[in-house]
Order: structure tokens, then sequence, then C-alpha cells
């Protein structure tokens, strides 16, 4: 169980049924979490763990950006952060790194920046917490957007304009709509155009495949290790459906093939394409048999520049969505990023956000923590009970 320890004393209490075994209601209040989640996989469409128990993941983001920088960045997370974070009631992380920070020179894996993030493994697991390891990007690379493909990866002939829409509107995703973006995306979903070779990179997704294998050698059988979130928003070169299809599915079949070389028991975490909320499906299948379908729910704070619009229901909407693909492809469900408010956080948005969670027992990762500024808004709308691991199924209702 997890609880806000600030809080110990007040009376937090969880409705729970559980089940199989005849339903009975238990009032259960708020204790310490054992810290003993392990063997976390995937089967019947749920988390469970190593015991059989199903698990409900409730964590939060935190992402090193920077790529590489001549120098190794600064752990993503302290022992100070993390404290704080399990004291609030979170129990995993999604953890992001770059394709730039590990293959920076082509062919060549920089190890001792992987090091560093076993470093903050070690310091997950020694907190009681997990972690879905992520590959993050935002609009292809730091040089052609914000973060993600190392230089050498971006189109280096034929290259077209690059139009930085977000200089004129201030929104950053608008730049997927550059030339030279879509032409990047395009070079590494068709791995280069083979012998063709238009934009002069060579198999650029072979590349992406051979840096995920390498880091799956090196984290496989980690404790903190939970799962691996392939790519993240990934941004398609084809009309939906015809790029799950062809292109997102193939794709994610291939690393998963890769990672299964070197580990064959870590979670595979995979996302829809950055269009999703907006698609009536996702049209591919499940890459693996332990996998979690990981889409982002962003609906309402973008559409209302991040302020909570509480009668417009999109949320729920993408999330029933989400939860009728994750059900198709006999995966579980794990909303990867929500929130994401820059400017402070809605407590209302948070508490409906956590309310549709709870009602439809939906494991999720908060956008995000930021260990220079910690949560925007602070952390007291996160603090609420659940139950991390129980045996069978279970409904609950929490009342602050």
């Amino acid at each position: 169980m997890r609880h806000r320890s600030a809080v110990a004393g007040l009376a937090a209490v969880l409705l729970a049924v559980l089940t199989p075994g005849a339903r009975a209601q238990h009032s259960i209040t708020a204790a310490p979490s054992t810290g003993s989640l392990s063997g976390i996989h995937t089967a019947g469409g749920h988390f469970v763990d190593n015991q059989g128990r199903t698990v409900v993941l409730r964590g939060i983001n935190t992402v090193d950006k920077n790529g590489w920088t001549g120098t190794l960045a600064a752990p993503v997370v302290s022992d100070t952060d993390l404290s704080k974070l399990a004291a609030l009631g979170f129990n995993h992380l999604r953890l992001g790194l770059t394709w730039d920070s590990i293959e920076h020179t082509r062919g060549v894996f920089d190890d001792a920046y992987i090091d560093q993030l076993v470093a903050t493994l070690d310091k997950v697991a020694a907190h009681g917490l997990v972690a879905v390891v992520d590959m993050h990007q935002d609009v292809w690379s730091g040089t052609l957007g914000y973060d993600g493909a190392p230089r050498w990866a971006d189109p280096a002939c034929n290259v077209p304009p690059h139009v930085r829409s977000s200089s004129a509107t201030g929104v950053w995703f608008g730049d997927y709509s550059s030339p030279a973006v879509n032409a990047a995306w395009s070079n590494f979903w068709h791995d280069g155009y083979g012998i063709a070779d238009p934009h002069c990179t060579g198999a650029i997704q072979s590349e992406f495949v051979a840096a995920w294998r390498h880091l799956a050698r090196r984290l496989a059988g980690h404790p903190a290790v939970i799962g691996y979130d392939l790519l993240n928003e990934p941004w398609p070169s084809a009309p939906p459906g015809a790029f799950e299809a062809t292109q997102l599915g193939p794709f994610y079949a291939r690393v998963t093939a890769a990672v299964r070389q070197v580990d064959p028991t870590t979670a595979i975490f995979f996302g829809p394409p950055l269009y999703a909320p907006a698609a009536p499906s996702v049209g591919m299948d499940a890459p693996d048999a332990n996998a979690a379908f990981a889409p982002h729910i962003y609906t309402e704070t973008m559409a209302s520049s991040g302020a909570f619009t509480t009668g417009a229901h999109t949320d729920e909407l993408a999330l029933l969505k989400d939860m009728e693909d994750a059900r198709r492809m006999g995966s579980a469900l794990w909303i990867g990023e929500w929130g994401a408010f820059e400017n402070g956080a809605s407590a209302a948005y948070q508490d409906a956000m956590y309310n549709l969670f709870d009602r439809y027992q939906i494991s999720s990762a908060y956008w995000e923590y930021r260990a220079a500024a910690g949560l925007a808004g602070g952390g007291a709308g996160h603090a609420r009970v659940y139950p991390e691991a129980f045996p069978g199924t279970a409904t609950w209702t929490y009342d602050a």
C-alpha cells in the first residue's frame, strides 16, 4: 500500500473490494509500502508481480533531455528526490534518456553514460521503487527539434527546409510540420531507403535497433528495471492505419526481437503514433506477449492551453479508446504521460485524472518531475491511497 508518510496520522481510507472469493469490503488505512514489488510483468492484460498479484503502477516521469554535451550530465534524480517521490506514494519512475546520450558517435556506445544510468537505477531500487526506461525524443533530434536522435542521424544531403513554426506560435510540437523534420522521420522509418539512401545516412533505423540491443544487454536483470519504453511519441510518415501496419508495428517487432536476444524477460512498452488521440483505433498488434500499451493523454491540457475544462470529458474518452486498443492487443495498459502543467499544477485536474485511473484500475506516470524545480504546484494532489498489489481483481475509490 502506498501512502503519504507526512500525514500518516490522518484517516485516509481506501475502500476496496477484492475478488476472487467472497466479495467482502475492507477499510484499509494508509500504511508504509513494503517496497517488495519484484518480477513485474504482464499477464491477462494486467501488470502482475512474482507472487501472482495484480499490480497498480503509479509513477512520474523524469527525463534527461540534454543529450550528449561533452561531459556526463548530473544524475536525473538524487536520493533526496527519490525519498520525496516515494513518500508521495509513487512506486515507479519513467526514467528517460536519449539516443544521442548513448550513441553520440555512430557505432560507438557510451558505456560511461550507461554506467551513470545504472547508478541511478541502483538508487531507485534502494528506495523501493522500480523504473520503466524510456528512449525519449521530441521533434526528432537536438538539431532539428529539441532532443532525441544524434546529429549524425539527421539527413545529411538533399535536406528540405527546416521551418520552426514554434518561433512564431510558441507551440513547440508545431515544429513537427517542418519539412526537414518529416524527411528525418521518413528516412528513419524506411531505414535510409536501402541502397537509394537519398539523405546520405545509411541504414539509420538499424543503428537505433543496435543501440537498444546494447542498452538492454547492460540493463538486463537489474532489480529496478521493469520495462523498456521503445520510443517516445513516434511521428508518422504515412496515414493512420497504414503507418501502424507497414512501419510502426514492424519497427516495434524488430526492436523487440533485438532486445529479446539479450533480455528475455523485461516487459516491452510500446506507444501509439503521436496523432493517436484523434484516430479511431491503433491498427497494430503487440510486439510481445509480455508487453504494455503505453499511450499518452493530453487531450484536456493541450486543447485548453493548460487550463482544465471540467465539462469536456475528452480525457475519459481518450482513456476508453486506449483501454479498447489494449484489450484488442491483449496488452496491459499504462498511460505513460499525462499532466504537463508548465505554469503550476491544477489540483482539480490531478484529482479528476486520478479518479479516472482509480475507476478503471489504470496504471500511469505523471509528467513530470524536474530535479531542479520538483513538482509544479507541489505534490499534495498526488498523495492519495491506492492498492499497489492485490490478489485477483479489485475496485476502489478514494475519499480525501
